[in-house]
């Protein structure tokens, strides 16, 4: 085995998360009133083709990358480092705005950020476990 090869952890955490992120998107690709739990209100042709091709685009985009990246010679360390900044940045502006609101937090806020939270930590366990290899 290639000295900077990933273990099966690290690579099967990568495809956890790009898996997660692609089903993620296309479910908002197809039914993108799913974005109503944010409030974002898909009852315009454009809130639709918004919500389908900025989110679902999006996680479709990311998921697709960390799943295929090895096809373009993109390491799983650059992948789940691409993950972990991802799901970073996510945590941080959703404190921020939590910071911000001054209002009660929805419960449902709460259930993601530890989902949110629970990902980098599994994508970080992941991080040690190529280090390792």
């Amino acid at each position: 085995m290639p000295v900077n090869a990933p273990n099966t952890t690290a690579r099967n955490i990568a495809y956890i998360v790009g898996t997660l992120l692609l089903a993620l998107g296309v479910i908002t690709l197809i039914h993108p009133q799913i974005m109503g739990r944010y409030g974002l209100n898909a009852n315009t042709t454009h809130s639709i083709m918004s919500i389908r091709s900025l989110i679902g685009g999006s996680e479709i985009g990311i998921g697709g990358f960390i799943l295929l990246g090895g096809k373009l010679s993109v390491s799983i360390r650059a992948r789940l480092l691409f993950a972990m900044f991802l799901f970073g940045g996510i945590v941080l502006a959703r404190l921020v705005s939590i910071a911000f609101s001054g209002a009660t937090i929805p419960e449902m806020i709460m259930r993601e950020l530890i989902a949110e939270l629970f990902l980098i930590g599994l994508i970080f366990v992941g991080l040690k476990n190529v280090a390792r290899s």
